[in-house]
């Protein structure tokens, strides 16, 4: 086994072990990457965490149960445009695939071959709260009261035209 192999096991061994004191249950992939299932208010948001191959980067990628029809997806852009200019991470995605669409968040340590377990902790600890008081929050913003902020900002009789 190589160098890197070795770190991407050892890697895999510190996200084990953080899973297991905090005593949540997971599943692991054919790829050693961990997969999460939480409830959040109605949605239930899956965590995939993983290394890359060589162990210096690891990472999340998370996704709730709740779909968005495509003609949401203006919708979805303004709650997670919002959200960043507060907020900053995770990081947020709409994705649409097909007739549906879905909010990613994700987020990247750098680990290198010097992260150790109390960084790697508060990198997940921070990634899972982080993430999960996002979907607690989360509401499609009102169609209605968008009008009446544009309206508001326009001077309520222009229509923007030059």
């Amino acid at each position: 086994m190589s160098y890197l192999q070795d770190l991407a096991e050892q890697r895999r061994g510190m996200i084990r072990r953080f899973l297991e004191q905090r005593g949540l249950r997971f599943f692991t992939d054919c790829d050693g990457d961990f997969l999460v299932r939480f409830r959040c208010e109605k949605r239930t948001v899956e965590f995939m965490i993983a290394t890359d191959s060589s162990g210096e980067v690891v990472w999340f990628e998370s996704t709730a149960s709740t779909r968005f029809r495509q003609e949401d997806v203006p919708l979805l852009l303004v709650a997670t445009n919002s959200y960043t200019l507060s907020q900053r991470w995770p990081r947020l995605k709409v994705v649409v695939e097909g007739s549906e669409a879905f909010v990613v968040t994700d987020g990247h340590l750098l680990a290198l071959d010097s992260a150790g377990q109390e960084q790697l902790e508060g990198f997940l600890e921070c990634a899972l709260s982080t993430t999960l008081a996002f979907w607690e929050e989360f509401t499609l913003p009102n169609m209605e009261a968008l009008d009446d902020e544009l309206d508001a900002f326009l001077g309520g009789t222009q229509d923007g035209s030059a």
